[in-house]
């Protein structure tokens, strides 16, 4: 492995600047190695391991990635290290397209952040509604958001049929409910049963006069 020293900082063992790296015959640009030596020279840098200099490379869309392969030996082959930066100061924020160092504490403790889900924790809605026919709004309309209806237990009093709509679409035909007592449910399932669409409403149909009682879960969030 070989490269040019165009930057020299000191005279301590600092860090030099090397504006390419030749692995394999393959160029690499821009590396830092620990090792002393005089600006616009030649710099060797020994390969501790050997098997390091026969990496595989992997060129896909014209990008250099190295790869594992099938001769991998544990104990044997070579690679390069990962290795975070010890802070246990907050860090500033990347700007994009930027670099970010992977960050630890001093005592080698990794730093991951979560990123926020997308849908919000559900949200649960109770139904206690006297006899009636027609339209019942269960989730008003989100500014800039959807409604996903994840999972619902209803009951009514007499029979009738009861079908979701999102606004004044219907999300699917009718559930006949052919008695008192008869239920309609969808257990949580993680997947939607039916969404709405950006800043629509949750609604319920009854096809005939029957009283409506039960639960829904729901969830809002921006429409993906």
């Amino acid at each position: 492995m070989t490269g040019v020293v165009v930057a020299n900082p000191g005279t301590g063992g600092e860090d030099f600047v090397v504006d390419v790296i030749t692995v394999a015959g393959v160029a690499l640009p821009f590396a830092r190695v620990c090792h002393l030596g005089v600006e616009g020279t030649a710099l060797t840098v020994d390969v501790l391991n050997a098997a390091l200099a026969a990496l595989k490379v992997d060129v896909v869309n014209g990008a250099s990635t190295l790869i594992d392969d099938s001769v991998f030996t544990v104990g044997l082959s070579g690679g390069l290290a990962v290795m975070g930066f010890a802070d246990d100061v907050s860090p500033d924020s990347v700007d994009e397209g930027d670099v970010g160092a992977i960050r630890m504490s001093r005592d080698r403790i990794l730093y991951v952040r979560y990123g926020a889900p997308k849908a919000a924790v559900l949200t649960a809605a109770s139904i206690d509604q006297v006899a009636a026919a027609g339209d019942f709004t269960v989730v008003t309309a989100v500014a800039g958001q959807t409604t996903k209806l994840m999972a619902f237990d209803l009951w009514v009093g007499a029979a009738t049929n009861l079908k979701w709509k999102r606004g004044t679409t219907d999300l699917a035909g009718p559930a006949i409910m052919t008695a008192n007592g008869a239920n309609y449910y969808h257990v949580l399932s993680g997947e939607p049963w039916g969404e709405t669409a950006v800043n629509e409403t949750l609604v319920i149909n009854r096809s005939a006069s029957a009283s409506l009682s039960g639960r829904v879960w729901y969830t809002t969030s921006v429409a993906t």
